[in-house]
């Protein structure tokens, strides 16, 4: 593994070296490299969040009016977004704590302004990291019954 190139990328959550990532979701990408790593519609710019506002207040047809490329260019519809929601919050148990924790993560960096982003902050890491010690206590302990 070659070093990273700055103390920045050390405090990022993106890859060393930065890699695009698309076969987790069908028809989505996260790339370290294109919009500051965000979930993105295939391998767009336009990150899943910045449509959500528009879809939830005012509809698909309003994200479609909005972002034409979406369903002409990436193939992406509302019922791949209907999916991809239901699936998203399917979650139970300690993945579901683990999404939820996140959300809140996230929530609370953006209502400070996102300065410092939540994985920078030593409190924020240690309940996220507790939560992952969780899941991953799950598996091991599913694992160990079969």
């Amino acid at each position: 593994m070659e070093a990273p190139p700055n103390n920045w990328a050390l405090r990022s959550t993106k890859r060393i070296p930065p890699e695009e990532t698309t076969d987790l979701y069908p028809g989505l990408c996260v790339d370290d490299e294109r919009v500051g790593g965000a979930i993105t519609i295939s391998q767009s710019r336009l990150p899943v969040w910045a449509i959500m506002g528009t879809l939830i207040e005012d509809g698909w047809e309003a994200v479609v009016e909005g972002w034409d490329h979406v369903e002409t260019d990436y193939g992406w519809t509302k019922e791949d977004m209907s999916n991809f929601l239901y699936f998203l919050t399917e979650p139970r148990g300690e993945f579901g704590r683990l999404l939820l924790l996140l959300a809140e993560m996230e929530r609370r960096a953006c209502s400070n302004g996102g300065d410092p982003p939540w994985y920078q902050r030593p409190e924020s890491r240690v309940r996220v990291r507790e939560q992952l010690q969780r899941c991953i206590g799950v598996l091991d302990r599913i694992e160990a019954a079969q």
